[in-house]
């Protein structure tokens, strides 16, 4: 039977430069011990999970399931995560692992995609390749109107709104009222 190979990131848009992080997780049926994982920056550079440079990282898999934190997001843009799991044979297209002097240093974020992709497909090749995108921006903050006409009811008001920050992070809310 035919392995599988799926992933997820935890979010679709992170904060920029301020040192947030997605998950990368999925499955991996019948891909062996690790999948090989490229992350291609906005400006076409490859990176590792810390943000240091880097051709591939090897996540391994742990009862048909890998998980990995990427903090790799320090300028704005689309990032391309592409997993791959090597297929039927038992064995990645590239046995040596791929990049190093082979990348240049001046590719667009296509060409890096593209190359990536052409290494691991074509003629006789059965690896499995999962390709996901995350955008990273400005860190934000958005409050949700809590007001009635501009005023609020006396007692216990409930103020509520979005962040494209990681789970978890922390926000101040300060409410000030007529007399500050």
């Amino acid at each position: 039977v035919e392995g599988d190979l799926t992933a997820q990131v935890s979010s679709q848009n992170i904060a920029a430069n301020v040192g947030d992080e997605v998950t990368l997780s999925g499955t991996a049926l019948g891909q062996g011990d690790n999948v090989r994982v490229y992350l291609i920056g906005p400006r076409g550079n490859f990176l590792g999970p810390s943000g240091s440079s880097q051709e591939a990282a090897s996540v391994d898999i742990d009862e048909e399931e890998f998980e990995e934190d990427y903090a790799a997001f320090s300028n704005r843009g689309q990032y391309t995560f592409i997993v791959v799991g090597h297929g039927r044979d038992g064995d990645y297209a590239s046995q040596y692992g791929f990049g190093g002097e082979s990348l240049q240093s001046d590719l667009t974020p296509q060409q890096a995609v593209a190359i990536v992709n052409d290494e691991y497909t074509g003629a006789g090749v059965d690896d499995q390749i999962v390709e996901i995108t995350v955008q990273a921006e400005n860190p934000q903050l958005a409050i949700d109107d809590f007001t009635t006409n501009g005023e609020v009811a006396q007692g216990e008001v409930t103020v509520s709104g979005t962040s494209n920050r990681e789970d978890g992070t922390t926000v101040f809310v300060e409410v000030l009222g007529q007399s500050e």
